[in-house]
């Protein structure tokens, strides 16, 4: 009977941190290209003994007897946090310094002396002659091919303009390649969130492919991917279960008090 409130109080658990993810994708849905996080759960199964399956040449590791374990003992836990790095909506800003990746890709930005990517492309040229997107990083890139990569930089007072395969212009001149990053079928892998919508390598050795021929609109910005309808779908559900679970454990805890009172006192 003991068994079930741990089992109510995993899914509470679980919720709450369901609960800060989705909270989380709420909050930037106005976010230029944010990545909504998503988590997935786990169930643990109980056993009462070690149960490790014997042979002639003495015990085989990790395999363990089913009927040691009672599913009615199942726990909950969260396994681990991904990003969904689907594509956000698209919008038109007409800004020559606006870019969105058509396509896979991370822009390189430079952020409090560390280099970092991010799917915020709303660059405007600032007073110093850095471009910046709308958290403060830097743009980057390379003056040309085998260039040192470098935080861009020009005179604020000329034309600036970025073009769809990647190259930016000051004053008619060909100035920076933007350096444009990809991470293969699954960036998880190689990337993890940092703070300020901005991404860092998870191992600085694997630093992803440079794409030579990036394909880029320009004047647009790439919007979150974190649908408010869906999100608050999930709030509700995420409410409803953890209400649930709730009452399992108060359901069990007053079980447990009645019988301690009425039963434990009992003598003959």
């Amino acid at each position: 009977m003991v068994s079930s409130l741990y089992v109510g109080a995993s899914g509470m658990i679980v919720e709450e941190r369901r609960l800060a993810v989705i909270s989380n994708n709420l909050a930037n849905v106005n976010t230029n290209g944010f990545k909504r996080d998503e988590v997935t759960f786990k169930d643990y199964l109980y056993h009462s003994g070690v149960g490790l399956t014997l042979t002639s040449g003495g015990v085989v590791k990790n395999r363990f007897f089913r009927e040691w374990f009672d599913p009615q003992n199942s726990v909950v836990y969260p396994q681990k946090t991904y990003t969904s790095f689907l594509a956000g909506s698209v919008e038109e800003t007409g800004l020559p310094t606006n870019v969105t990746i058509d396509g896979d890709g991370f822009l390189t930005v430079s952020f409090r002396g560390g280099v970092y990517y991010t799917r915020d492309g709303s660059f405007k040229v600032y007073p110093d002659g850095t471009i910046r997107n709308s958290v403060g990083a830097l743009l980057m890139g390379r003056r040309n091919t085998g260039a040192p990569l470098e935080e861009v930089r020009v005179d604020p007072n000329s034309d600036v303009y970025i073009t769809s395969d990647g190259w930016l212009y000051s004053n008619g001149a060909r100035v920076y390649k933007l350096e444009i990053v990809t991470f293969g079928s699954n960036p998880n892998n190689y990337i993890e969130k940092a703070g300020s919508n901005l991404f860092k390598l998870k191992n600085p050795t694997n630093t992803g492919q440079t794409v030579d021929n990036p394909s880029l609109l320009i004047g647009y910005i790439e919007k979150s991917n974190s649908d408010p309808v869906m999100e608050m779908v999930k709030l509700v559900d995420c409410f409803r279960h953890y209400e649930a679970c709730q009452r399992v454990v108060v359901s069990t805890f007053e079980d447990v008090t009645a019988k301690t009172v009425n039963d434990v006192g009992k003598v003959g």
